[in-house]
């Protein structure tokens, strides 16, 4: 009796043994599959840093203006740029490492369960439960962590930084109204689409992925629509270019490439910052342009005698230190719209969407694929429940990861070459000269530093370095 009980014993625990192993199995896997994600996060912040580097050094051994570049900028311009440019990576070398230090905190304290459970709890003292509202709560709340984490950063940013420099315009008043709307457009319109994105991938079957990917281009459409419309006006005002000859030189170079333009605004840009840009938007038969303030020179400016009066009198109140912008004449801004619809007649906007929707096929492809694997919930501290939210968190930040960087180095070359050959579309209309004239304001008004190291620009840069684009034009003298 006694061996029998020795023997039943021994059994026991060969059987307790055995469940102790399969469970230590288990969570094996998927802890090596955290670290994996989690040493590919590193080395992609690693590689980040390792080229920011090279750029820092690059430019701050660079105190004297380079032969050949004077055309640019001319000595002092060139320190501002300078200057400018070393404060900005100083700034982004701080907010880098702590943005990467955080997600680790997050990573190895487990808070994205916590704080999916949070959630969850807010869902139950509400008095709604069910994994898509405890996904908009959990979307939510995260939005108005990221946002109050990231304010003083902002706030440094924009009151420090550009305004030593000469570009902030805009009172802290201003600029906490301006964060407050993107908090309610937040809540308008992405917690909707998160919703229903949530509710399609648990109720599409199997071919989910392609009802995901049509929802998701009929919203990018509709966005580009009332964005323009209804968004951008409630952070800027648009006004109607009057009649005039800029006005004039632009419907006949509109004409001229059958662009169907229907108007032309300015946009009160200044009030802000005194970064200069253009743009197009717009589909089919509704095309319009629009130019910030800051682009152009006096002359070309619509005149608004009581916005001019406030700006008078707020820049005699405030002793803010102002970059003295030249803008462009009209012969200029001509030129550079020239290659903005050398974009449109050229398809680019075409290529770039269906780029976007490359980007989406490949990716909910992938995630159709692994979003049911449980082990990569677990990986990240999900063992009991596996939201969809948390999956689409997990495989397009860390799992898709290494894919991203390369599709993302692959659309920089790509738009390279499309701003060559948008400048080569202005280049042929006549205005060579003035798009080379016009670059050079540009680089001027925005204290662009034009020299670069090589492998960050290749890495970076959606838009050639001015010099480059200069020697591209010279081409058409």
């Amino acid at each position: 009796l006694s061996y029998l009980t020795m023997f039943a014993e021994a059994m026991q625990s060969e059987e307790t043994l055995k469940d102790l192993n399969q469970q230590s199995e288990k969570y094996a896997f998927p802890e090596i599959l955290f670290y994996a994600f989690f040493t590919v996060h590193w080395i992609i912040y690693l590689w980040d840093l390792y080229l920011s580097i090279r750029q820092y050094r690059t430019q701050r051994n660079c105190t004297e203006t380079p032969e050949g570049l004077g055309e640019i900028l001319n000595d002092e311009q060139f320190q501002k740029a300078r200057l400018y440019k070393l404060d900005k990576a100083r700034f982004s070398f701080f907010t880098s490492t702590v943005d990467q230090l955080a997600i680790t905190v997050i990573l190895l304290f487990n808070m994205i369960p916590k704080m999916w459970a949070f959630s969850g709890t807010i869902c139950t003292k509400m008095g709604t439960d069910g994994e898509i509202i405890q996904s908009v709560v959990f979307s939510f709340t995260t939005f108005i962590i990221s946002t109050v984490f990231n304010f003083p950063f902002s706030v440094y940013s924009t009151f420090v930084i550009e305004e030593r420099h000469g570009f902030n315009k805009q009172t802290m008043k201003l600029f906490i109204c301006d964060e407050l709307k993107k908090i309610a457009i937040m809540t308008v319109l992405a917690l909707p689409v998160i919703a229903v994105l949530i509710a399609i991938i648990k109720i599409g079957g199997s071919m989910f992925f392609i009802y995901v990917i049509i929802f998701l281009t009929i919203v990018s459409f509709l966005l580009l629509t009332i964005y323009p419309e209804y968004i951008a006006p409630l952070f800027n005002k648009y006004t109607p270019l009057p009649e005039g000859e800029l006005r004039t030189r632009l419907e006949q170079l509109a004409g001229k490439v059958e662009y169907p333009l229907k108007k032309i605004f300015v946009v009160d840009g200044s009030k802000r910052s005194g970064h200069s840009n253009a743009y197009l938007y717009g589909f089919w038969k509704n095309k319009r342009i629009v130019l910030y303030d800051t682009l152009l020179a006096d002359d070309c400016l619509p005149k608004d005698e009581s916005v001019d009066d406030a700006n008078a009198e707020k820049n005699n109140a405030d002793e803010k230190p102002v970059l003295k912008q030249m803008g462009m004449n009209i012969d200029e801004v001509v030129a550079v719209l020239g290659h903005e619809l050398g974009h449109w007649k050229l398809w680019h906007n075409v290529m770039n969407i269906i780029w976007a929707e490359f980007n989406m096929v490949v990716q909910f492809g992938l995630f159709a694929l692994l979003y049911k694997k449980t082990e990569l919930y677990m990986a990240f501290g999900f063992y009991d429940d596996y939201p969809i939210i948390i999956g689409l968190i997990i495989i397009f930040d860390f799992v898709l990861a290494p894919l991203n960087v390369v599709l993302g180095v692959i659309h920089t070359y790509v738009s390279r070459q499309l701003e060559f050959a948008a400048d080569d579309f202005s280049a042929k209309l006549g205005y060579a000269k003035l798009l080379q004239s016009g670059l050079i304001k540009l680089s001027q008004d925005n204290l662009a530093f034009p020299v670069n190291d090589w492998l960050y620009s290749c890495w970076h840069f959606s838009h050639p370095p001015v010099p480059e684009r200069l020697a591209a034009l010279r081409k058409y003298d």
